[in-house]
């Protein structure tokens, strides 16, 4: 699929499925092959070349070519860049069990993941950090609810942050997110596409892209991590 302008492709795949498969093909350039040798532990590995993998990938889709050949940087932050085509943005995020790249010709773009299973200090942390709908709108849930809404919001917030380039922290309580019905991301940022999705694997993953068009989520063939269905949960 062509990346066009004001296009965004997203791909997630299971780290210990992709970091294998990545290696053995070939989708790395020979020194990111030696940084993922030198890694000992086989999980922190896996998760590295799949990482790399599917990000190059996915720019070898969009943009033709062989992955290994994708001139990528890397700036001091650790966020990758396109050398020779900065109308490229690319944003990489990986949890347990999980890693997803997020390319597309827009002025800003950010991608996170979090496992819906985890238990935070939800409320406490909302209520120190959160803007005061958002709190309202976690007390009002039922018990078992409040995780699963908090790690969206926080999720929708930490897409965006990256997007800006500043981290999650000066978003948190600007701006306001909420879930809709059918768990459609609403609010946000009103110059960025937001979007929300509930993985079949487990994972929440959020979009936020200034200038889409258009996204498209897909899971790498062969890989465990898949979208639940192929709506978008926001617009």
């Amino acid at each position: 699929m062509e990346l066009a302008p004001g296009h965004v492709l997203v791909r997630t795949a299971a780290p210990d499925v992709l970091g294998p498969r990545a290696l053995a093909h070939g989708w790395l350039t020979l020194d990111e092959e030696r940084r993922a040798e030198r890694i000992r532990h086989a999980r922190g590995r896996h998760a590295f070349a799949a990482a790399r993998g599917l990000l190059r990938s996915l720019l070898a889709e969009g943009l033709g070519g062989e992955p290994a050949a994708i001139p990528l940087s890397v700036e001091e932050s650790g966020r990758p860049f396109l050398d020779g085509d900065g109308d490229v943005r690319i944003s990489v995020t990986h949890t347990e069990g999980l890693v997803a790249c997020a390319v597309g010709r827009v002025s800003a773009l950010g991608v996170d993941a979090e496992r819906q299973d985890r238990r935070p200090r939800s409320l406490a942390l909302a209520r120190r950090y959160f803007a005061p709908a958002e709190v309202r709108a976690l007390e009002s849930l039922p018990e078992d609810g409040v995780h699963r809404h908090f790690l969206a919001l926080w999720t929708c917030k930490e897409a965006l942050g990256k997007a800006l380039g500043q981290g999650v922290g000066p978003v948190l309580g600007n701006p306001v997110f909420a879930l809709g019905p059918g768990d459609r991301v609403e609010g946000g940022a009103p110059e960025y596409r937001h979007e929300l999705h509930a993985l079949a694997s487990g994972h929440w993953l959020a979009i936020a892209a200034r200038g889409a068009q258009s996204v498209v989520l897909a899971a790498f063939e062969g890989a465990s991590a898949e979208p639940s269905s192929d709506r978008s949960a926001g617009g």
